[in-house]
């Protein structure tokens, strides 16, 4: 496991490098995860939450919006961030989170640099 949120009264959610997201009921950890979605084809390195869909990462640039409501989830955004010369950032993100009482997203990567993404 390389990240784990928790989520609401009973859930909780991880990701890491067998490239799945798993949602658990914390009631019953012991009978595995109640849900198992293959994502990408590389380490899952954060998820973040925002209302009811999380936003998973790679360990690459590249981010997905998954809606875990929906039975058989299909990315419904993905997202290649680019510099401020419009070329397409390579270098891993490494951290996100959502501004407070916005739609807006602030993304860090390894290098240093910050996005904000709408």
């Amino acid at each position: 496991v390389r990240t784990l949120r928790y989520v609401g009264d009973h859930s909780v959610i991880s990701g890491g490098n067998d490239k799945k997201v798993k949602v658990w009921d914390r009631r019953k950890l012991a009978s595995g995860p109640v849900r198992v979605d293959e994502v990408y084809s590389s380490a899952i390195s954060a998820i973040h939450p925002i209302g009811d869909r999380w936003i998973v990462v790679t360990a690459g640039p590249r981010m997905k919006v998954l809606d875990l409501r929906d039975a058989s989830p299909v990315p419904v955004k993905a997202k290649k961030l680019r510099n401020k010369n419009g070329a397409k950032e390579s270098s891993t993100i490494s951290g996100i989170t959502s501004l407070a009482l916005s739609r807006l997203l602030l993304i860090a990567n390894e290098d240093g640099n910050f996005f904000l993404v709408n």
